[in-house]
């Protein structure tokens, strides 16, 4: 309000103020509907035989969502085929990142046992891993 706007001056003279637009004729803008996400193929970790390596592809966003009953953690793993903890997951719970295609992501339970892993596609996935 003019009021307003006098008083902060008196109170902060330095202050520049900008007046524009008008707060209450501004249309709220509807938030874009999300698209049903693809779901990733879990690869379950077969003993020795290590997961493949990651490699270079284009920006995407996966969500995994944890069904087992105890916390799992999260492998990154490199372009070089070392992991890279980048966090862990509680049971029930769920975790979105940022990623790139083709980049492998292993799931280990606690004591780090690889339990299986997924390689990530072009388009924004969900990675179920399954009880």
């Amino acid at each position: 309000t003019d009021d307003g706007v006098a008083k902060l001056k008196k109170a902060l003279p330095k202050l520049k103020i900008v007046r524009g637009v008008d707060l209450s004729k501004v249309v709220p803008v509807k938030k874009p509907e999300s698209k049903p996400m693809e779901e990733l193929k879990w690869i379950v970790a077969n003993g020795d035989v290590k997961p493949p390596k990651s490699k270079p592809g284009s920006f995407t966003v996966l969500t995994f969502e944890n069904k087992r009953s105890h916390r799992i953690k999260l492998y990154w793993v490199d372009y070089g085929g070392s992991l890279k903890l980048y966090g862990e997951i509680d049971s029930g719970g769920n975790r979105q990142q940022t990623t790139y295609s083709d980049a492998v992501w292993l799931v280990t339970d606690e004591k780090d046992k690889p339990l299986g892993y997924f390689i990530s596609g072009q388009k924004v996935a969900l990675a179920v891993i399954p009880k």
